[in-house]
């Protein structure tokens, strides 16, 4: 579909968004897959962002979209969520539960080695259940075959974890709506097969019919069948409450706090679920935007550093990877917000995704009372702050500006030891940190007080504003000069 068809479809009265719909979807909502024929599905790949302005929608719903992203996409796809809501809004989202697969297979195992063979037949599903969509080279995968006996021992057991997918896969002849298309799209596709039919001989031809075989494996990992990564409801939740949502719950498929939700059968029809297998989770953004802690990597990095003299190996590595984030920093310095915060979102999430997975490594095998162990807890306990600096273009990646604001305060902390009182020390205190606001805006701090202390005695409460140094800086320059005035 057209831009134009996708801002028209902005300014709709539809509130609710539902992403990657696929064949469910509602009229009520506004619609957006990677691929549609249908007029009431927008064909747009969320991987490119959300197409609507900002606090757009009520109700954003997603289902078993999460799980084929990568961990850097899914969390860019999280953040989307969060700026197309209006505020107040809900998140619904629905996953493969990674819980509850990995608690069934494990009972399942135990029983199974205790000699249950019903169960050695539900594990035998499970453990395909577990890792079959991850490694999968073929659609449908084992999961797939196994679906399509003609005699399931477990049949019962398999139908309350995938729903009415078994029926489907049982089916000789599966019936498809026959859609008209138009002739861009036949088109298209057509000169998509074609390149794909060359590019597949090429390879064969130079490589040989082992690296054919890659090529259709790759081909095929790419197209969005399997799973990039699996989610539970705690890191639902704390990727969540990283990007700023609260409220977050766990509900059943027909409970939600969208309003008449269970009417659009989404996730279920006539109290059967579509999903069995999956975990529903609800999360609000906040009404106002409550004050969210930014922690400094300059700090994280420097227990890192002095940790090398006892754990080089792990310091450089770490120490490395931190690098990588400030080589974006340094390439964002001259962008505008939004610019930095979308790099940010394409560089340094994933750089973030990977020391997280360092630091949860490490932290099992390093010696508890280590320096390495000091600094890996520090960054581990501070890891939601870390994080801050990502959602937003304005915020710094670390604090040393403060903190070269603060320096003549301690070098010069013998002259001024003794305040008189705590008011007086107080007093200090805010003539300090106006001044150090004049010199990041560039203002002459002495033209600056003189002003303001001039005049602020006689403005009103709510016209004090004004005197925040930039604000009185785009005025003082507005002024004409005395060699201006005619």
């Amino acid at each position: 579909m057209s831009v134009k068809s996708i801002e028209k479809s902005a300014g709709s009265p539809n509130r609710y968004l539902n992403l990657g719909c696929g064949r469910r979807y509602h009229s009520a909502w506004t619609n957006l897959d990677l691929e549609s024929d249908d007029l009431e599905v927008i064909s747009h790949d969320i991987t490119q962002g959300i197409p609507f302005e900002s606090a757009s929608f009520d109700a954003v719903y997603h289902s078993h979209v999460l799980e084929h992203l990568n961990p850097a996409e899914g969390r860019q796809l999280i953040q989307e969520c969060y700026r197309v809501l209006a505020p107040g809004g809900v998140l619904r989202v629905v996953v493969p539960d990674l819980e509850r697969i990995a608690r069934l297979y494990l009972e399942n195992h135990q029983q199974a080695w205790d000699g249950d063979e019903v169960a050695s037949v539900n594990y035998d599903w499970m453990k395909m259940e577990l890792l079959d969509q991850l490694v999968r080279e073929k659609s449908g995968g084992q999961m797939g075959i196994y679906m399509s006996r003609q005699e399931i021992k477990n049949a019962e057991f398999v139908q309350s974890r995938v729903g009415d997918e078994l029926a489907v896969c049982q089916e000789t002849v599966v019936p498809k709506v026959a859609k008209d298309k138009s002739l861009l799209n036949r088109l298209e596709e057509s000169t998509l097969g074609f390149r794909r039919r060359m590019a597949r001989r090429f390879v064969r031809w130079t490589l040989g019919r082992s690296a054919e075989a890659a090529f259709d494996e790759g081909m095929f990992r790419s197209q969005g069948e399997i799973h990039r990564w699996m989610y539970d409801r705690y890191s639902l939740r704390e990727i969540c409450r990283l990007i700023g949502f609260e409220s977050f719950r766990v509900c059943s498929a027909e409970e939600s706090s969208i309003e008449d939700y269970s009417s659009y059968q989404l996730d279920s029809v006539e109290g059967q679920v579509r999903k069995p297998d999956s975990i529903f989770i609800e999360v609000r953004k906040p009404q106002s935007d409550a004050i969210r802690e930014v922690a400094c990597w300059a700090h994280a990095r420097r227990k890192f550093y002095d940790a090398q003299d006892s754990d080089q190996q792990r310091a450089m590595q770490m120490l490395a990877l931190i690098a990588e984030l400030y080589a974006v920093e340094r390439e964002a310095k001259e962008a505008d917000d939004a610019a930095r915060h979308a790099l940010r979102q394409s560089r340094s999430v994933p750089v973030l995704a990977r020391i997280k997975m360092w630091l949860d490594a490490e932290q099992q095998v390093v010696l508890p009372r280590s320096p390495m162990a000091t600094a890996i807890t520090y960054a581990q306990n501070q890891w939601t702050a870390l994080n801050t600096y990502t959602t937003q273009g304005y915020l710094n990646i670390d604090n040393n500006a403060s903190e070269r604001a603060l320096k003549r305060v301690a070098i010069g902390r013998k002259n001024w030891l003794f305040a008189g009182n705590d008011a007086a020390a107080e007093n200090h205190a805010r003539l300090w940190s106006l001044i150090a606001s004049c010199e990041r805006h560039q203002v002459d701090p002495q033209r600056y007080l003189t002003s303001v202390l001039a005049k602020i005695g006689t403005t009103p409460r709510e016209q004090l504003g004004q005197f925040l140094s930039d604000v009185w800086k785009a005025e003082d320059d507005a002024e004409p000069t005395p060699g201006q005035v005619g």
